[in-house]
């Protein structure tokens, strides 16, 4: 077994500069910052494929007939379309969310799968 030199880190920003590929660097892992690549000595070749960090596009439904200056929770939508977890913060009309039914705060990190509500005050 060799073991593998690793650069870690997006590419693209100091201080990391690409590395070319070439048969010196044949068996190197690289991460981009989406996707684990290889070199196979000229080519960096995607591994196990890419990092979808974009959730399926969602919006809540608007509620009406509410009472004014009422603290309103939102219908749960589930969270999909992406890998690993994406960070969630609310906007200043927001006064809370919720993952999976338990109140988390103004921001959280939220998988795939999960449902996320929102909490603000009817205006």
């Amino acid at each position: 077994m060799q073991t593998t030199p690793v650069i870690l880190g997006t590419l693209t920003a100091p201080p990391y500069t690409s590395t070319a590929c070439d048969a010196s660097k044949a068996g190197m892992l690289q991460w981009t910052g989406s996707s684990f690549q290889g070199c196979d000595g000229s080519t960096w070749l995607t591994l196990g494929g890419s990092v979808n960090t974009a959730s399926n596009p969602f919006s809540f439904i608007d509620q009406t007939n509410v009472l004014l200056n009422t603290t309103i929770i939102s219908n749960a939508i589930t969270l999909g379309g992406f890998t690993g977890q994406l960070l969630a913060t609310c906007n200043p009309s927001c006064t809370g969310m919720y993952r999976n039914g338990v109140l988390v705060g103004m921001s959280a990190n939220f998988s795939a799968g999960d449902a996320i509500a929102i909490q603000l005050t009817s205006a």
